[in-house]
């Protein structure tokens, strides 16, 4: 391993001697890792636009991802559906519709009629009803609620519904995977045909069918900060959030995507993103232009 993997390594570790220390400090990457450490000190601490959504279809056009990857089909299945559903509600002459789209890369931060909040991660979509708001919300990717205290407020998915009456949390909605967090207040999970209750720092997470519920010690998502932390996740989960965090296509040689993966990469710095993923795994790495690739040592 080369010496500078080897004080990254150290450095992942907690294990640097104050001389290494030193010399880590020096390095070109040490402000974006200096930023990792922060941010996950932090958590551990106690209208419909169609013109915009169809420029959004043509920047990832323009940007060149690759159109054979599933997170490309998926955003941009995503964004035709959108545009479909909108000259429908034109055409029958229905209620107007607010949508908004976060692109790869991106966070998109929305103001709701009753003034709640909400933070859109990468490749995420969200609408309402404009005309006849009644606080329900239609989300598909992920996203940040902090809600104003009302009557309920409902966030509808393909996999589940969540309702509060006021409060703090995440939905995230992705592929065979469906996952909320309770921040603030109580929040109550509708998924087949049962509902979850969950109190403050408490999560409920459903992946292929499978339901489990944790703790949380997080007072919101590291992703508003430009971080993605993961606690034991199959590393195809962290290289699909790697894909919406940057315009990048994977080449994987060689590479067990079952196995789990606990860390963190910053969503600022490609190059200290994949070491902060490759050297705990022991992967090699070569980025070129907007390819990169992957291969197991």
């Amino acid at each position: 391993m080369k010496e500078k993997e080897k004080l990254i390594q150290k450095w992942l570790d907690h294990d640097l001697t104050e001389a290494e220390l030193k010399s880590f400090k020096t390095m070109d990457d040490f402000a974006a890792f200096e930023k990792i450490d922060q941010a996950a000190q932090h958590f551990k601490a106690p209208v419909f636009d169609s013109h915009a959504n169809y420029t959004g279809i043509l920047q990832l056009q323009q940007k060149k991802p690759s159109t054979s990857s599933p997170l490309f089909r998926y955003t941009l299945a995503i964004a035709a559906v959108g545009l479909v559903l909108f000259g429908l509600f034109n055409f029958l002459g229905k209620d107007s519709t607010a949508s908004y789209y976060a692109e790869i890369g991106s966070q998109k931060n929305i103001s709701l009629p009753d003034t709640s909040k909400v933070t859109l991660n990468a490749v995420s979509t969200l609408s309402y009803n404009d005309e006849k708001w009644d606080r329900n919300i239609y989300l598909e990717g992920e996203a940040y609620f902090k809600v104003t205290k009302g009557e309920t407020f409902s966030v509808h998915t393909s996999q589940g519904k969540v309702q509060v009456l006021g409060t703090q949390f995440i939905v995230k909605d992705r592929h065979n995977f469906f996952e909320v967090i309770c921040y603030e207040g109580l929040v109550a999970v509708y998924y087949n045909n049962k509902k979850y209750k969950l109190p403050l720092g408490t999560s409920l997470r459903i992946e292929n069918g499978t339901v489990e519920r944790a703790s949380v010690s997080a007072i919101e998502p590291s992703w508003i900060h430009d971080i993605s932390i993961f606690k034991s996740r199959p590393l195809g989960q962290v290289l699909n959030e790697l894909e919406r965090q940057y315009n990048i296509e994977l080449v994987l040689n060689n590479i067990d995507l079952s196995i789990l993966f606990t860390g963190s990469f910053t969503h600022k710095n490609l190059s200290s993103a994949l070491q902060s993923i490759a050297i705990p795994l022991t992967l090699e790495h070569q980025i070129n232009t907007n390819k990169v690739t992957l291969t197991k040592q």
